[in-house]
């Protein structure tokens, strides 16, 4: 060694400590790198994996919906529900005039009823008006008979 270098002058140092440390350090940290790579490709695969599974069963969802969703005629499925829409409000009009038309239904019923107790209540009145007329006009055909003039 000279000024602080090293002469080689039988060829590699194989056998100097630092260059069989320097190979081992280098050796090892390859290795390292090469294990990070094989663990972190495992990961990437792993995880691709995962998001393949997730997106076919995404993919087979869509299918599905897109199944349940597709018209088999040739009108727009939007169209349809808007067309829906306005006979669900058509149907809505009419069912308010019905309920309009059934208060008012009631309101002629109620007065019917009413009626129909006034003259009920009148019929009772002269039923027993009548009966007794009859009972006055048999009495009196019964005096007459009893005592003829």
């Amino acid at each position: 060694m000279t000024n602080g270098y090293l002469i080689i002058t039988n060829g590699l140092p194989f056998h100097d400590p630092l260059w069989i440390t320097a190979i081992g350090g280098l050796v090892t940290a390859c290795g390292g790198v090469i294990g990070g790579m094989f663990g972190a490709v495992g990961a990437v695969s792993k995880s691709h994996r995962k998001t393949q599974e997730k997106l076919e069963s995404i993919r087979e969802l869509a299918h599905d919906a897109k199944e349940q969703t597709t018209n088999n005629h040739h009108t727009n499925l939007r169209d349809d529900i808007d067309l829906l829409g306005e006979k669900l409000d058509g149907i809505a009009s009419t069912q308010i005039l019905l309920g309009q038309e059934l208060t008012a239904h009631g309101q002629v019923l109620d007065q019917l009823q009413a009626a129909q107790h006034q003259d009920r209540s009148e019929r009772m009145t002269l039923d027993s008006q009548a009966h007794d007329e009859h009972e006055r006009l048999w009495r009196e055909i019964e005096r007459l008979r009893n005592n003829p003039r």
